[in-house]
Order: structure tokens, then sequence, then C-alpha cells
């Protein structure tokens, strides 16, 4: 995967090349997992004005990151009903450097580490029309630069989507 952008109007030029492997499986009837992993490069430049007197500078971003992925889901019928069961868990390394450092009490290039770990579970009612389900998340945040940005986070989330199938 590639990608490159540029905008003249501030000498902005973004590259970015990765690699991807994927692959699912359905081991069972209604049973599918899936694992990935993607290694990204990356190298941004672009014209910044820096107040308070804001003289045009070179921003830069070089580094990498991986990203490692596993899902799981199972789709049974249960009291008449059809249910989805699952979760995900991935992993975020990011090894960045960054021109200037904006940060206060850091000066020149800056690195921006970052660890993150992401996970979930859910189940849902996938019913011909309506489909509740409710979903558990945490999330792990570990920046070691900056360790005042770390977070811990469990998020549960209730929603309620509509479908129009008549099937049954």
């Amino acid at each position: 995967i590639t990608d490159s952008r540029e905008n003249d109007s501030f000498d902005a030029r973004a590259r970015t090349l990765a690699n991807s492997v994927t692959v699912s499986a359905t081991p069972l009837p209604g049973l599918t997992v899936f694992a990935g992993y993607t290694h990204r490069n990356l190298d941004n430049t672009a014209d910044i004005l820096l107040a308070p007197l804001y003289a045009t500078t070179v921003s830069e971003q070089d580094g990498a990151e991986d990203v490692v992925l596993g899902q799981l889901r199972w789709d049974f019928t249960r009291f008449g009903q059809r249910w989805a069961v699952g979760g995900d868990l991935a992993y975020v390394n990011a090894t960045n450097t960054l021109r200037p450092n904006l940060e206060p009490g850091l000066v020149g290039r800056g690195h921006y580490d970052l660890d993150r770990i992401d996970g979930g579970a859910f189940v849902a009612l996938l019913h011909r029309f309506v489909e509740p389900s409710i979903e558990f998340r945490w999330i792990d945040y570990d920046e070691p630069v900056l360790p005042e940005n770390d977070y811990r986070a469990t998020i549960v989330t209730f929603k309620q989507t509509k479908r129009w199938s008549f099937e049954r």
C-alpha cells in the first residue's frame, strides 16, 4: 500500500508505504476468525507558522507504525433468535520523530513513541428488523516520552441498528 499527497500552498508532502498481511478462516459454521498485521513507514513535511512571530518553519514527521489485530465472531441461533458474539484485540506500536517539538519544555527533534492496546467484546441480537447490541471496550494508551498523556479507558456502547431484511 502506498500513498503520496502534496500541497503546494504550504510546501507539504506526505508519503506512506505499508505492507499488510491478513488471514480469515471459518473453521465451523457461523464462526469467523480474522488476524492481520500492518507495518507502515511515514515521511511527512510541511511549512508551518509558529507564533508569536509567525516565521515559516519546516515541520517533519518520520517513523514507523506496527499494528496487530485479531477478531473472532460467532453467529448462532438460541431461543429461536439469531445472535452474534465476538471480540477483537489490537496492538499498535508507533515510533516516530517530530520536528519541531511543540510540547512545553522540550526542544528540537522529539520522539513520539506510542503503545496502545485496544480490546472489546460484544453481543448482538440479529433480528429481521432491529439489531440491538452491547459492546464493552478497554483501551490502554501508553506514550513513554510524555507519560502525562497516558490513559486507560473502559467504554460501554449500546447500539440500535435498523435493518431492512425480509429473510428469516
